[in-house]
């Protein structure tokens, strides 16, 4: 809190909610019923990513979010959400994930119980795992979280030679990662773990 700092450098978690919401409202044609399988509970990039995503969803009244648990951005924990939420039998048509690792979990839980393909979006794209489920047809989207390491180094190294940083507060921008770009996302993001 607060902007006791010379420069803040990262992605924009409101956005990449905004953008997700929008892409899952275009694939169910403004109409059906997303479950939102949440991060860590009072984590920023939680409220940010849910916040977002509602600002869009709100605006579109044939869809209907169940908001789920909490599961840590963790892939197990998802996965076990999963597997209690299908039995619950509610009807849903796609998950919205704030995270890569739960909705593979997620994915892992739905595949395991047979239950038809769904719509799947996750956040963050930086494991060369998330993309192989794109490129498999099991998860439709990510969408990336631009890592802050380098332009903060750059932004680190004008500020010890004295350099002021152009903005206080630089966004880098995010993007959708789709079965139609996931090799091309691959060349030119070697270093994905």
């Amino acid at each position: 809190p607060g902007e006791k700092y010379n420069c803040l450098i990262g992605g924009d978690n409101l956005e990449i909610g905004r953008q997700a919401a929008e892409y899952l409202v275009e694939r169910l044609g403004g109409k059906g019923v997303v479950l939102m399988i949440q991060g860590l509970g009072g984590a920023s990039a939680t409220i940010e990513r849910a916040g977002g995503a509602m600002e869009v969803f709100k605006q579109h009244p044939g869809i209907t979010v169940i908001e789920g648990d909490d599961c840590k951005y963790q892939r197990k924990a998802a996965r076990d959400y999963m597997d209690t939420f299908l039995q619950s039998a509610k009807p849903f048509d796609a998950v919205y994930c704030h995270n890569d690792e739960m909705a593979i979990g997620a994915y892992l839980a739905m595949e395991a119980a047979g239950t038809p393909k769904k719509v799947i979006v996750g956040v963050d794209a930086c494991q060369k795992e998330i993309v192989q489920f794109i490129q498999d047809g099991k998860i439709d989207a990510t969408f990336k979280y631009p890592i802050p390491g380098p332009e903060g180094v750059r932004v680190a190294a004008d500020l010890l030679r004295g350099k002021a940083p152009m903005s206080k507060k630089i966004v880098l921008p995010t993007e959708i990662v789709t079965r139609e770009n996931a090799e091309a996302y691959l060349k030119t993001n070697p270093n994905l773990f």
